[in-house]
């Protein structure tokens, strides 16, 4: 329990296909990183996301960055974009710049982001093209993750000088399974989290 407020709390609203999400942050503005907060010693992945990144710009600019975990590579770290006004934070960017391994987002949240990167040309370019350059832009070695719907995950890494992509072909759902699609973007991060730890 955090002092000095409540938790935050997210209502989903729905109607046929269409949806609003209403979210109040209650104390997450308020929170910091501190020792008694810190990475586990044994973490060898760390998911964050631009949503918090707005909450906490020193743990983003400053604190993760700089861990020694983070610097040595013992420690991976995964960031999702979250939503297209989310990643337009400097703190995030300097983050996903400089000590992001990976970063997952759909497609409109990667337009949004590789628009703050101040990449030119965006409006002609295809979701690949976008992946590709938003990976240039991060530190050696990063994967740009960007899921399109029902359409095949694209995978750009800048390991060469010319960026590395392939797409990965998404398994068929009856439309009419899903009822909404909240949370898809997290269910799809812990599900490759997953797989990366089951290996």
């Amino acid at each position: 329990v955090f002092p000095g407020g409540r938790t935050g709390k997210c209502c989903a609203l729905l109607k046929d296909k269409k949806r609003t999400m209403i979210t109040d942050l209650g104390v997450a503005p308020d929170f910091r990183a501190g020792p008694d907060r810190g990475i586990p010693t044994d973490c060898r992945i760390l998911y964050t996301t631009a949503f918090y990144a707005c909450g906490d710009g020193y743990a983003c600019r400053e604190y993760i960055p700089n861990h020694p975990q983070i610097k040595s590579g013992y420690t991976k770290l995964f960031a999702g974009l979250s939503a297209a006004w989310a990643c337009k934070n400097d703190d995030f960017t300097y983050m996903a710049k400089h000590a992001c391994d990976v970063v997952f987002g759909n497609e409109v949240e990667f337009t949004a982001f590789a628009e703050h990167l101040g990449i030119a040309g965006i409006s002609k370019m295809s979701p690949r093209e976008i992946a590709e350059a938003v990976s240039a832009f991060m530190k050696p070695g990063a994967w740009a993750i960007m899921t399109q719907g029902p359409d095949p995950v694209i995978c750009c890494s800048n390991l060469t000088d010319t960026c590395d992509a392939f797409a990965h072909t998404v398994r068929d759902l009856d439309p009419l399974a899903i009822s909404d699609d909240i949370g898809a973007g997290d269910g799809f991060v812990g599900g490759f989290i997953a797989a990366i730890y089951a290996r």
